[in-house]
């Protein structure tokens, strides 16, 4: 079997392949249209939480005036997908949570883990990265310990929860560490030098695709409790024959740039490694 040594980390080449399938092209047409609006908007760390009723985190479960990474992917899709204001949150809530279930113990945290494989298997997502191109994709693998990472939880985790109630609202998120355990987590990316390389796989990416950078077993033991797949996210729109990134930039604002120039800056990464590609149902 062929493999790739890059920064350490043994990447084993994926062998399935299956047709490339696409987001719906008016569906796709409603997110460029409605992320466009968006652009300019600041960059929000943690903006959703589960509202004002939420046992640890009052941050609102819908908002327009600031985005994380992950937010404003949710947003984008449930707003496209939504023929009704009242089917935004139910789309949202699918998205966010195991099972529509809105609470913070079944929130969709772990990029890898929980937010695509919970939303593969409700049929929301489907991962073609594989399918753009065989010969550039491989696996990134790494142990997901969500038990360790609620016991790294800290009080800013607590947002909206009077400072009297904090100490003892901690102890109950840490005791929710005993629901969960550690779980091999596996997500096939494009190689970001083999897409250098022959860019114009990019151009196999369809209208309205989520694509999702991936750092290969990245260590944030210390710092988080665990070891992670996916750092960032955004979405994939095709414009004037370029194939844009269009995303909430950390410690910035909702912007868009060409996916190729990204992944050339993400050369001096040693961490990053490329990019997975899932389309929207």
């Amino acid at each position: 079997m062929k493999t790739l040594w890059v920064t350490a980390l043994l990447l084993i080449p994926t062998i399935a392949t299956a047709e490339v399938r696409a987001t719906d092209a008016r569906l796709a047409d409603r997110m460029d249209r409605y992320s466009q609006r968006l652009i300019g908007q600041p960059y929000v760390s943690g903006a959703l939480g589960e509202g004002n009723t939420g046992a640890f985190d009052r941050d609102p479960r819908f908002r327009e005036d600031g985005f994380d990474c992950t937010t404003f992917v949710e947003t984008v899709v449930s707003v496209a997908k939504a023929k009704t204001k009242a089917a935004i949150m139910t789309n949202m809530d699918k998205i966010r949570y195991k099972d529509g279930v809105v609470s913070f113990e079944t929130r969709n945290h772990m990029p890898g883990l929980d937010w695509i494989q919970n939303n593969k298997r409700n049929g929301t997502f489907v991962d073609i990265t594989q399918s753009i191109d065989r010969d550039s994709t491989y696996l990134a693998e790494a142990m997901i310990q969500k038990d360790e990472w609620f016991r790294k939880l800290g009080e800013s985790t607590l947002v909206g929860i009077p400072d009297e109630e904090k100490t003892d609202k901690l102890d109950q998120l840490h005791a929710l560490s005993k629901k969960f355990g550690k779980k091999i987590e596996r997500v096939p990316f494009l190689y970001k030098y083999k897409i250098v390389e022959n860019p114009s796989i990019l151009q196999r990416i369809p209208h309205g695709s989520i694509i999702n950078i991936v750092r290969p077993k990245w260590n944030l033991v210390e710092a988080a409790g665990t070891y992670l797949n996916i750092s960032h996210q955004g979405l994939a729109f095709h414009k004037d024959g370029v194939v844009y990134f269009r995303h909430a930039k950390v410690k910035d604002k909702v912007t868009e740039e060409p996916l190729l120039d990204y992944i050339k800056r993400t050369l001096e990464s040693p961490t990053i490694q490329g990019i997975n590609v899932l389309i929207v149902r």
